[in-house]
């Protein structure tokens, strides 16, 4: 099942997304394995390094469920060049 266009965040948050992903994986030394069974395989190794390196824009609820693993908070978005109605769903979700 595909996943629609509006479920995925835009291709302006995409690299910063990706950054932050990486780079909170492995400060907590998480292998992209780990992170795998961390969200009880809703995405798989393969599909988690696309995020990564930015070949898939990463869908909200996957994006919001790593940042809860993380215990990433809304901070990590606010110099993003996002819309406003991206930045109050990110808010939202996130606080």
């Amino acid at each position: 099942m595909r996943t629609r266009k509006q479920e995925l965040i835009s291709d302006e948050l995409k690299p910063i997304v990706s950054k932050i992903l990486k780079e909170t994986r492995e400060k907590y030394n998480y292998s992209l394995e780990d992170l795998a069974k961390a969200l009880n395989y809703q995405k798989n190794r393969q599909t988690l390094h696309k995020y990564e390196t930015g070949k898939l824009n990463i869908p909200y609820d996957i994006l919001f469920e790593i940042c809860r693993i993380f215990n990433l908070d809304n901070e990590v978005f606010k110099e993003a060049p996002i819309t406003d109605e991206e930045k109050k769903l990110i808010e939202k979700k996130l606080n």
